[in-house]
């Protein structure tokens, strides 16, 4: 995966370099789609793909010293990723929109208020959490507010639907999952208000 990413970044460099049409976003699209299916198609984690790919397209500067991608064109991808930024927050916001109407449509209150996944549920909240913290505090960073934003939602739902019927774990359920995230984005929410609410206190004072 990490192999096709740079090859993906690498075709684009040469692709954008040659293109003198006024449209550039689309082909970046269309080699994300192909790549992503190509990859399912072989049954590797293309999720992880995407990520990578974007990782490369926002930090294309410092693959400029590999001898691999010396004669590509990098610099004019990375004026061409600015505006293709832009495209992807905007298309990211309807499609998380469009997924928690779907996501509430077909909730079931008996799944929401399965007490035999809750404690299961809480535990996980609570690791992620305590991950996060040592994470931030190795790395120098403040608590407030990034302790408290790790939502779990879009991805956590298409992984969860893309494994095999018959290597699920039984104990891990539709109910868990979805408590994960209901709980994810309520501890999200309640940092986020302190904050604020903190934020404000100082520029009051």
């Amino acid at each position: 995966v990490f192999i096709a990413s740079l090859v993906a970044v690498g075709t684009l460099s040469l692709l954008l370099s040659r293109l003198n049409h006024h449209v550039k976003s689309v082909p970046i699209l269309v080699m994300t789609v192909a790549v992503y299916a190509g990859l399912k198609m072989f049954h590797l984690p293309a999720l992880i793909f995407v990520m990578l790919f974007g990782l490369f397209l926002s930090n294309n500067k410092q693959l400029e010293n590999l001898k691999v991608l010396r004669r590509f064109d990098l610099a004019r991808l990375r004026d061409e990723a600015e505006p293709f930024h832009q495209i992807v927050v905007e298309i990211a916001f309807v499609v998380r929109a469009t997924f928690f109407v779907l996501f509430g449509y077909l909730l079931k209150t008996e799944e929401i208020l399965n007490l035999s996944s809750l404690p299961l549920a809480l535990g996980i909240v609570a690791a992620i959490v305590a991950i996060r913290a040592i994470f931030l505090r190795l790395v120098g960073k403040s608590m407030h507010p990034l302790l408290f934003v790790a939502p779990r939602g879009l991805i956590t739902v298409l992984l969860f639907v893309s494994i095999a019927p018959e290597v699920k774990v039984p104990l891990i359920s539709s109910s868990l999952i979805i408590q994960v995230i209901l709980i994810t984005a309520l501890v999200m929410m309640v940092g986020l208000l302190k904050s604020d609410r903190a934020l404000v206190g100082k520029v009051g004072h």
